[in-house]
């Protein structure tokens, strides 16, 4: 009896102990997923549906995810990727929207969610921005910024801005810093400028400072010329003198 005891201690200390180190995504315990299989290549875990009419992609697809992985790392000078990211990869928006109940791609901290018909770079970049900073920008559109600079979806915003401030689209850095209608999922006016601009900090002065600037809880308009020991009109000035250097430059994919 002792020892069925004993036993029986054992299985659930390991039981107890799987538990603890399972890191796999919440989502993947939920019943739905059961039937669901993955493909494994290096970092990068596909999670689908029997049957995805992308599987023979697969490989392509991964090693897709896991150069834009390491670009947008080397660029942030991210301190750590993960060894594994987990990408559930849906057939398309209504199984997503299903499953999910997100009308759009998105990611959180644990996985990206994904479906064809919008661009990997986006739901990735999330992803890898939970990774880069914990903080929750107050300046909303530096966020969209990244998200829009690293979408890959083909491009160039330093050109697109320079076509916007040659009419009446443009929208001038202390207005584009406080608009609240920024949304790089719905459009491309103000996230295609904010892009740029978040191009122009990272190379003009450096991831570290880029973070700063992300991290900080003050308001833009009020942080940013302490910190780059400028004005914002200035400052503008320079990032548009950048975005046209770079209007022509070729799209990184």
């Amino acid at each position: 009896m002792v020892a069925c005891l004993c036993a029986g201690i054992l299985v659930a200390a390991i039981a107890a102990s799987c538990a603890k180190y399972d890191n796999r995504p919440s989502l993947m315990h939920d019943r739905r997923f059961k039937d669901w299989k993955t493909y494994d290549y290096g970092r990068i875990r596909l999670f689908y549906p029997p049957g995805h009419l992308h599987e023979k992609s697969f490989e392509e697809v991964a090693k897709g995810y896991d150069r834009a992985t390491t670009m947008i790392g080397r660029i942030l000078a991210m301190d750590s990727i993960p060894d594994t990211i987990t990408v559930f990869y849906f057939t398309g928006p209504n199984q997503g929207l299903e499953m999910t109940n997100h009308a759009r791609p998105y990611a959180d901290s644990e996985a990206i969610y994904y479906w064809p018909a919008y661009s990997r770079g986006v739901s990735l970049t999330q992803f890898l921005l939970l990774k880069w900073s914990h903080v929750e920008p107050t300046n909303k559109f530096l966020w969209h910024g990244l998200v829009a600079l690293f979408d890959h979806a083909g491009e160039n915003y330093h050109k697109t801005t320079m076509e916007y401030a040659g009419d009446t689209l443009f929208i001038p850095l202390a207005k584009l810093a406080v608009d609240g209608a920024i949304n790089s999922d719905i459009e491309r006016y103000q996230s295609a400028e904010a892009a740029s601009f978040c191009g122009y900090v990272i190379a003009r002065y450096g991831p570290a400072t880029m973070k700063t600037l992300y991290e900080s809880p003050e308001p833009f308009l009020e942080f940013a010329p302490k910190l780059l020991q400028t004005s914002i009109d200035s400052m503008q000035t320079d990032w548009l003198a950048f975005a046209q250097a770079n209007s022509s430059a070729p799209v990184k994919n």
